[in-house]
């Protein structure tokens, strides 16, 4: 019989110094126990125990003084691991979303990741349109969708968002909607 494929689409990583403090803020935020301490080599490891073949890493800028620093970090790591895919971030108060798009592309990662609670922006606010508009037909957007907490990553806002932008290629995290199961 063959052995079965897993390919897990949605795993946060941190710089080791800063790793168990993003953990633990993830998990006060959410009120969920974190059982991993947010590092590469806990991913690893609990991959390998786990049976998980292939990794999708990323990490979310919470200031744009972040964007380069993490996007280079991500590249760092799926270079020196070849079952690692690595996706980039952005930010909305980058000056050039396009000159950033272009290098994450030159770094070899597939895509970019954001997180609207944490990077502190609602997906469909004019803000983010430029940010959009830099990543449509070039690279797929994986987007945290959904929260108990605000209403600043509604299935419904994301919706507006895909109408001004149909060559955005989005996967829209915890079914389409943390929490707003039916909304999504």
């Amino acid at each position: 019989m063959k052995k079965s494929r897993i390919f897990d689409v949605h795993t946060h990583i941190f710089p080791d110094k800063i790793a168990q403090k993003a953990v633990e803020n993830i998990g006060r935020y959410y009120h969920i126990d974190m059982y991993e301490n947010g590092t590469i080599d806990a991913l690893l490891e609990s991959s390998r125990q786990l049976g998980v073949d292939r990794c999708l890493v990323h990490s979310s800028a919470t200031h744009v003084e972040q964007v380069t620093a993490i996007n280079n970090y991500i590249a760092d790591v799926v270079k020196s691991h070849s079952n690692l895919v690595g996706f980039g971030t952005l930010h909305f108060d980058l000056d050039d979303v396009d000159a950033e798009v272009e290098r994450i592309i030159g770094l070899g990662l597939k895509g970019i990741k954001l997180h609207p609670e944490f990077q502190h922006f609602i997906i469909d606010e004019p803000a983010m349109m430029p940010v959009y508009k830099g990543i449509a037909g070039k690279l797929p957007l994986l987007i945290h969708v959904g929260d108990p907490y605000r209403d600043s990553s509604s299935p419904l806002r994301l919706a507006r968002v895909l109408d001004k932008f149909p060559d955005l290629v989005v996967i829209a995290a915890h079914f389409g909607g943390y929490r707003m199961w039916e909304d999504s």
